[in-house]
């Protein structure tokens, strides 16, 4: 899918220098084949987007980056943007940070380097990997997250709800 630009202003930062004339952007996002392009002064970048505090502030500060990390634009917030340029961010953010959820624990084994997980989810029976020195992540709101070898994200939203059999296959990794 591929969307037509549509226009932005945000706040610049650390731009090339090519680019920071004044302390404001006029820009535009577009996605092509999957991949999301920053648009301004009749250049096309290719660009990415971190969020500075993805569990406490999920619709506000974000890193709008290079293809070399370089941050292009801090974005405040979404309410900055117009509604056609918040589709096009929000449509990209929805694709590149598909978090998946964990509702049941069905096994869990130790091997040589690995750590090898068998669980349902939101989508379905998954089996990932993490390497052993990886542990979960318990967020300050009780929530865990476990990323994986291929970078994939795994979501426990509420550890209580688990059934019996996930909790005492989570408790090592959790304790």
């Amino acid at each position: 899918m591929e969307n037509t630009p549509s226009s932005i202003t945000c706040r610049a930062n650390s731009m090339p220098s090519s680019l920071k004339e004044n302390s404001m952007l006029s820009a535009t996002f577009k996605i092509h084949q999957g991949r999301l392009f920053l648009l301004t002064e009749g250049r096309e970048i290719e660009a990415h987007i971190k969020s500075c505090f993805p569990w406490s502030e999920d619709k506000q500060f974000f890193s709008i980056r290079d293809s070399e990390d370089n941050e292009l634009v801090l974005l405040e917030s979404l309410d900055d943007l117009d509604p056609e340029n918040r589709s096009i961010f929000e449509e990209f953010w929805k694709m590149s940070n598909f978090i998946i959820r964990i509702t049941s624990v069905n096994h869990v084994e130790e091997d040589v380097e690995l750590r090898h997980f068998d669980v349902e989810t939101n989508i379905g029976k998954k089996l990932f990997q993490t390497k052993l020195e990886d542990w979960p992540d318990i967020m300050d709101d009780g929530r865990i997250l476990i990323k994986d070898l291929s970078g994939d994200l795994f979501l426990i939203e509420d550890l209580e709800s688990m059934d019996r059999k996930s909790l005492k296959l989570l408790e090592p990794y959790i304790a």
